[in-house]
């Protein structure tokens, strides 16, 4: 008694599942899967909110857009491909502080860093003011060996965390980039 059926078609299916496990498929798969999670990231600045739907903290003591006026924050996360997925990250030193606010440590200011501006002017993007954790300009009146702290910003998360998920928003964006990609590679055999 013989088999029948679509076997040219099986064969076919069977190739498609086995190129999903090349490292040119993997990468391929793990970059569209982040480029949807940056996505989210800008998305999570253009609405003020984190990867949980939570709106940031509003600001105190300015008008304006929360962590984007300069852009400076925003345009820094790049996406890292690892050999296990990709990871998102930015360079710019007060990220941190925003994204897990526990209270900081004093800083200790250093005596050459307090003389550069120790009269009491305002230091535009200058170490110290990097090292408080503002942006812009801050005003400061500085001893020399002087500490600053401890401090605290409010939350305005960027990323998810581990222990909390991904988030709706981004675990959405990412299963459906991820979808396409598979529907695309498997298409009909």
């Amino acid at each position: 008694m013989g088999v029948s059926g679509a076997f040219k078609a099986a064969e076919v299916l069977a190739r498609r599942i086995d190129e999903t496990r090349s490292t040119t498929f993997r990468r391929m798969f793990v970059q569209v899967v982040g480029a949807g999670a940056m996505f989210e990231l800008s998305q999570g600045f253009k609405d003020e909110k984190d990867p949980y739907d939570e709106r940031w903290a509003p600001l105190k003591h300015r008008i304006g857009k929360i962590l984007s006026d300069t852009g400076r924050l925003r345009g820094s996360f790049h996406l890292r491909l690892t050999p296990y997925g990709f990871v998102v990250e930015t360079s710019v030193v007060y990220a941190g502080a925003h994204q897990d606010p526990h209270e900081r440590e004093p800083v200790h200011v250093d005596a050459r860093l307090a003389a550069h501006k120790a009269r009491g002017g305002f230091m535009k993007n200058s170490a110290a003011a990097r090292l408080i954790g503002r942006g812009k300009n801050v005003n400061v009146v500085l001893l020399p060996e002087h500490d600053i702290g401890p401090w605290k910003l409010d939350q305005r998360m960027m990323v998810p965390v581990p222990g909390k998920g991904v988030g709706r928003r981004w675990g959405e964006k990412m299963n459906t980039e991820a979808d396409k990609v598979m529907r695309d590679h498997m298409g009909k055999p």
